[in-house]
């Protein structure tokens, strides 16, 4: 059964928060929730983000803030899990586009990965259509 991926946004009725992000000991992807650590005076410190998987006993993770990504609530065609920074590839179309928050629609959105310029909201594409080929992270480590 084909479901569009507004389809599966609106059959979604509590949104699952998590991020990911790379950590800063040894370039894993680690997931969970994020947290920004301040200090007594509420701002932030150095900038720090860690990610807490809300195990218990488990210590939060530091991470690399350019590569902590937000869950956008779907799934690829193979059921992965997709993040902001993530890289797809649509059914029948050559370019690759990664995924980005807009501020202009408060959504999440796809930009065309060669050119930057092509932007559109995921709800024009059935899930089907959609495979996570990597992250923009990844892709500049390799290049």
């Amino acid at each position: 059964m084909r479901r569009s991926v507004k389809r599966q946004w609106e059959e979604k009725q509590l949104r699952e928060i998590t991020f990911r992000g790379k950590s800063v000991n040894n370039g894993e992807w680690v997931y969970g929730y994020l947290i920004g650590r301040a200090n007594d005076t509420g701002c932030a410190c150095e900038g720090k983000f860690f990610i807490d998987n809300g195990e218990p006993f488990n210590k939060a993770v530091e991470v690399i803030p350019e590569t902590v990504g937000q869950y956008i609530g779907l799934v690829d065609r193979n059921g992965e899990k997709i993040f902001e920074g993530d890289i797809l590839s649509v059914e029948g179309v050559p370019q690759l586009y990664s995924v980005e928050f807009t501020t202009a629609d408060a959504s999440f959105a796809v930009r065309n990965c060669k050119d930057r310029r092509y932007a559109t909201n995921l709800t024009v594409y059935d899930q089907n259509e959609l495979h996570r080929c990597g992250t923009i992270y990844d892709q500049e480590e390799s290049a």
